[in-house]
């Protein structure tokens, strides 16, 4: 039985195949390499607008966010 919930090592994992590092590449790049947020082009992040699609991301899904921002956007304090 497939598990339905993935774990925050499974997520960190994903995070590291290739499949993903094209992505994120290709949102940084459709996004100009700046944050969409504030325009900042350093410590750039990939953010996701929703998990529905954890693991099968679509561009649609993401976005280009600094450091501070991606923080900011999950409620930590800069």
């Amino acid at each position: 039985m497939p598990r339905l919930k993935q774990t925050q090592k499974d997520y960190r994992e994903s995070l590291q195949q290739e499949r993903w590092q094209k992505l994120r590449s290709k949102v940084v790049f459709r996004d100009q390499a700046k944050c969409r947020h504030c325009g900042g082009r350093h410590k750039l992040e990939v953010h996701h607008l929703t998990y529905a699609r954890r693991g099968r991301e679509l561009m649609k899904d993401l976005i280009t966010l600094c450091a501070a921002c991606h923080g900011a956007a999950h409620g930590k304090k800069k």
